[in-house]
């Protein structure tokens, strides 16, 4: 049975990092947030529907004097990345070896949106 053109499913896969500083009595700390998701979008009769599905999702915080110098460096805000089936995979690996890693790469991606936090 074939699929009709009006009827269309596909998934988006998603990698959200998020960085904020903030100071608390005189001691800077930096948050770090962490998230991958599944992007399930259903076509039908031009009307599109959406379910976001959560595969993994961290979050620590730490005293800026313990962040490694490439997260101190990652720019303050959200970065949202489109990745492919095949990166989203590998980033889901790596977060159950090493979750505190995604809070410092950068994935090769199709979409990158930042939206930075105003001062």
């Amino acid at each position: 049975m074939r699929k009709s053109l009006l009827n269309t499913d596909s998934i988006q896969y998603f990698f959200t990092r998020v960085k904020n500083s903030y100071e608390e009595n005189g001691c800077i700390f930096v948050s770090f947030f962490a998230r991958l998701t599944k992007e399930h979008r259903h076509t039908k009769n031009s009307t599109i529907s959406f379910k976001t599905e959560r595969v993994w999702v961290d979050i620590d915080e730490c005293k800026e004097s313990h962040a490694s110098q490439k997260m101190k460096a990652l720019p303050e805000g959200v970065s949202t990345y489109l990745i492919t089936e095949e990166v989203f995979k590998e980033l889901v690996k790596l977060s159950n070896d090493c979750p505190q890693e995604l809070y410092q790469i950068t994935p090769i991606c199709s979409i990158n949106r930042v939206k930075k936090f105003s001062v």
